[in-house]
């Protein structure tokens, strides 16, 4: 069986995204072995791919801004990148989904490693990802899903990924900054990793 590996989003966890798409993952599990990978940073008693330092930010910073993170602010980062590396040079590996944060980092490894197909949900574009200074696209198969009403990453955020992939696809829900478990999102999911309904 061929794997799909899953990235949660910031400040939460493997078990968490897990229990969120628990309607995906009875279908997926037929014909994929998921690995759900737990950040290796702290954020409280969860965890993260990469996490801010407030110290760097401006003064008038109330919220994170994950579209303005250099860099600098950026902690942890490469820690991530070769944690996860095993499971991305894996020959079984086949996908990866990333949500949020997830989703940003899954964009990130499909920079430096080559990757078949990427789901990200609720995903960004951080400034220091930008390593194809040419502008070439990427040749990984990308499903994109965001939320209408998303207001943490915004819609137009996750449509900046578009751009990056040769082959992209694009599913829209009405709600927020979730990770969708309606039968459309679903069979979505299902058609885009090649599995019969």
């Amino acid at each position: 069986m061929m794997n799909i590996i899953c990235l949660h989003g910031y400040g939460s966890s493997a078990s968490i995204l897990k229990k969120i798409m628990a309607k995906h993952v009875e279908k997926l599990e037929l014909s994929y072995n998921l690995i759900f990978l737990d950040g290796p940073h702290k954020v409280g008693e969860n965890n993260c791919w990469w996490y801010y330092d407030e110290k760097l930010g401006d003064e008038n910073d109330k919220i994170i801004n994950w579209r303005t993170i250099t860099k600098e602010k950026s902690i942890g980062l490469e820690e991530s990148i070769e944690y996860v590396k095993k499971y991305i040079e894996n020959e079984k590996t086949y996908a990866v989904i990333g949500f949020s944060q997830g989703a940003a980092f899954a964009n990130i490894l499909a920079h430096r490693f080559y990757i078949n197909k990427i789901v990200l949900c609720s995903g960004f574009l951080i400034d220091n990802n930008l390593e194809n200074s040419d502008n070439s696209k990427i040749g990984t198969i990308s499903l994109h899903i965001f939320g209408e009403e998303d207001t943490i990453i915004p819609e137009e955020l996750s449509r900046e990924l578009l751009d990056i992939y040769t082959d992209s696809q694009i599913l829209s829900h009405e709600k927020g900054h979730i990770f969708p478990t309606n039968a459309v999102t679903r069979n979505k999911l299902l058609s885009f990793l090649d599995i019969k309904k």
